[in-house]
């Protein structure tokens, strides 16, 4: 690693826990924008996870999860099959 990388990652290092202190602190406004700069340092040097990339990808995969399992059951209600007991 080039000394200008070994900044950043020193630099990432700290806007993390500088964003871990302001959630602490009640500061979530705070904690956010600390973590997108750290996320845009990550992304800079190309070691931005595929999760963090799209952060809100996972939470668009759930709900379209969510909404399928929503319909199969709104199908399944009131479509019962009535079973007779034989006499």
């Amino acid at each position: 690693m080039s000394r200008e990388q070994m900044m950043m990652v020193a630099q990432t290092q700290l806007l993390q826990r500088l964003a871990q202190q302001a959630r602490l602190n009640g500061n979530p406004a705070l904690a956010d924008q600390l973590s997108m700069r750290r996320a845009g340092l990550l992304s800079q040097m190309g070691f931005l996870p595929q999760s963090e990339r799209d952060p809100l990808a996972l939470q668009r995969i759930a709900e379209a999860q969510a909404e399928h399992l929503l319909a199969l059951r709104q199908c399944v209600v009131g479509t019962a099959i009535t079973v007779r007991p034989e006499d």
